[in-house]
């Protein structure tokens, strides 16, 4: 049977206008001119990736007395051999202009408790467990040092990436982690791809493909 394009002739009948080989030509003549005009694809990196560790220093603001206050005012204990001085602003982060534009376009003005702590750890490159409730901004609080570090690196070619790995013990946190990331990242140019279970892994190694800063 022939799927070819059928037209009526005047006597109610049918005949085929257009061979059904016809169209599969001026399809794969289309299909061919696409893909000629298309930019030749990035080259693959030759030579190892230049890691760079982030160790960004910074100047708070608050004095001695004021962060004692704000850890008790927050109910915060924090156990480290170093001290740590909680960051009041985004400001005083000294962040790059265009994160700093991401943040205020969700409209966070400061911090929150679990943010002010752990990022100035984050920023000086130390480990870090952070426990906090539910809506707190803990996903503000690894993502914001994820994008400066990515931010710090050399420029991803194919193949390379991802740069920082998010784990979640479920598939709806790693979906909401990945549309956070999202609101942040894209005025960045920075890609997220969301893993889970459950889905078809076509699509997702498709998006692995293309090379996302974050997974």
């Amino acid at each position: 049977r022939d799927y070819g394009r059928y037209d009526r002739d005047d006597r109610g009948g049918r005949y085929m206008s257009r061979s059904r080989s016809y169209s599969f030509d001026r399809r794969d003549d289309r299909r061919g001119r696409r893909y000629d005009d298309m930019p030749p694809p990035a080259p693959a990196r030759t030579e190892p990736v230049k890691f760079v560790k982030l160790a960004k220093e910074f100047t708070p603001t608050m004095s001695v007395e004021e962060t004692n206050a704000f850890l008790n005012e927050h109910t915060i204990k924090i156990d480290s051999r170093e001290k740590i001085i909680p960051a009041a602003t985004f400001e005083e982060l000294e962040l790059d202009e265009k994160i700093l534009n991401s943040i205020h376009s969700i409209n966070w003005d400061k911090p929150s408790p679990i943010q002010a702590v752990s990022i100035p750890v984050a920023f000086r490159g130390h480990d870090l467990i952070g426990i906090a409730k539910t809506g707190s901004g803990k996903t503000g609080a690894f993502l914001i040092p994820a994008f400066v570090h990515i931010l710090n690196q050399e420029p991803m070619l194919a193949g390379d990436g991802p740069i920082v790995l998010v784990l979640s013990p479920t598939r709806e946190l790693a979906q909401q982690i990945a549309q956070n990331a999202n609101d942040f990242g894209v005025p960045l140019r920075i890609r997220t791809t969301c893993c889970f279970g459950g889905a078809g892994r076509g699509p997702q190694l498709q998006e692995l493909r293309s090379s996302p800063q974050i997974v």
